[in-house]
């Protein structure tokens, strides 16, 4: 999956920039060393799923005595759990004193940090320096620095940020984004390629694949459809799991899990419904639907959530991202016609007659929406179709005769009445 997910990405950029092509990218390099850590990966895996043995199976391998513990009596099963209790107190509190302390700690220069990052050991005090200095170049110079803060990038809110801010406002910066990683990769290394690090530094391929299942759930003042009521809040749509649209998310879920897991990391298994399917690729971005209450007849009554955005500091963060973005390409004095932009296409699926034109075609400014229920014509067949379900860049349209085809949304025009 590896190797598939560099062969991607690589060809992926090469569409957007051919003077990729003239790189000559060994992505061979080292095979043996690639085998060893994808075997060692596996290895790791492996005992996670018995932890327990696999520890004193290691304490008795290193020469270790290790001994049943006797039959505990229940008071001593409480002070355990007092103890334990007592320890996670102890832990969270100094893990909030040192948030506090990296909060704290003053700016660096760039020489400064630089010489931080370079230098092995270091003080207490020259960890938390080069930690704020790390922080205020991830989240800029205009974002403060607080505990909070600190926290959440521990748990990996900034790749969640990124994904996020790359799949919207800052979409139209991302293929010269990742072109400038691969120059920079490729310049390093003089062309030879770590496939684990160089795939885990590109975003194009997996938020084009995230952008094709989710962009719509994405889009403030959704109309809502089917009889949703409508919400003053961000999406105005309540979603239920008999959506059709959520269940063609759920459908081309389904049908890709090895994409899924190749590109974003994700498992979907044939239990997954279509609520806790869009749960899982919300997540990557930090998002989630809220479950507001059962609604519906007595018969009939569904579990229904909202989209609400997360009023968690991220808009301020992207509006400092985009405007360092535009800085750069004014800098760099590149034209509006040499910006590179993602269209919204659909990468998934073997056969869904999405045709190479269309996957490249520039987006169309002002076109209709697709929505369910309306009536198109699609661009390759002569007729009338009704739009089952979309995503905002897949459809799945149905003709008179019953017959269902998954579409690229470029390909429909809406019928005039």
């Amino acid at each position: 999956s590896t190797k598939i997910k560099t062969s991607k990405n690589i060809r992926y950029l090469q569409l957007a920039d051919a003077s990729l092509s003239d790189l000559d990218l060994d992505t061979n390099f080292q095979p043996e060393s690639l085998n060893t850590w994808a075997k060692r990966g596996c290895y790791i895996n492996l005992t996670m799923q018995n932890y327990r043995n696999s520890i004193v199976e290691g304490l008795m391998r290193e020469g270790h005595f290790v001994t049943s513990p006797l039959e505990s009596k229940t008071e001593e099963f409480n002070l355990t759990d007092e103890v334990e209790t007592q320890l996670k107190q102890v832990a969270e509190t100094k893990y909030q004193a040192e948030c506090t302390q990296v909060a704290d700690a003053p700016i660096p220069t760039d020489s400064e940090y630089q010489k931080l990052k370079d230098k092995r050991a270091k003080t207490k005090s020259e960890r938390w320096i080069e930690r704020k200095g790390n922080l205020v170049r991830r989240y800029g110079s205009g974002i403060p620095i607080t505990p909070e803060l600190v926290a959440k990038d521990d748990e990996g809110w900034y790749s969640q940020l990124l994904s996020h801010y790359y799949l919207t406002v800052g979409r139209s910066h991302l293929i010269e984004r990742d072109i400038k990683q691969i120059k920079a990769i490729a310049g390093h290394t003089n062309n030879r390629l770590w496939l684990p690090d160089f795939n885990r530094s590109l975003l194009s391929t997996s938020l084009r694949l995230l952008e094709t299942l989710i962009i719509n759930l994405l889009k403030p003042g959704r109309t809502a459809e089917m009889g949703e009521v409508s919400s003053p809040i961000a999406s105005s749509v309540y979603y239920r799991g008999s959506d059709p649209n959520l269940q063609l998310i759920a459908e081309l879920a389904h049908a890709n899990k090895r994409e899924l897991k190749t590109f974003l990391g994700l498992t979907i298994v044939e239990s997954d419904t279509p609520i806790k399917i869009v749960q899982k690729l919300l997540g990557i971005l930090g998002l989630k639907l809220t479950y507001i209450g059962r609604f519906g007849s007595r018969t009939q009554r569904e579990r229904v959530y909202i989209f609400e955005f997360p009023n968690d500091g991220r808009e301020e963060i992207f509006t400092n991202w985009l405007q360092r973005d535009n800085a750069l390409i004014q800098a760099e004095s590149v034209s509006n016609s040499d910006t590179y932009n993602l269209t919204t296409v659909s990468t998934i699926g073997k056969d869904n007659n999405l045709s190479h034109e269309a996957d490249i075609k520039a987006e169309e400014e002002g076109k209709n929406i697709i929505q369910p229920g309306v009536i198109v014509e699609w661009l390759r067949t002569k007729g009338t179709w009704m739009v089952q379900a979309t995503t905002g860049i897949v459809a799945k349209i149905r003709d008179t005769y019953g017959k269902e085809v998954l579409v690229n949304c470029r390909e429909l025009n809406l019928c005039q009445e």
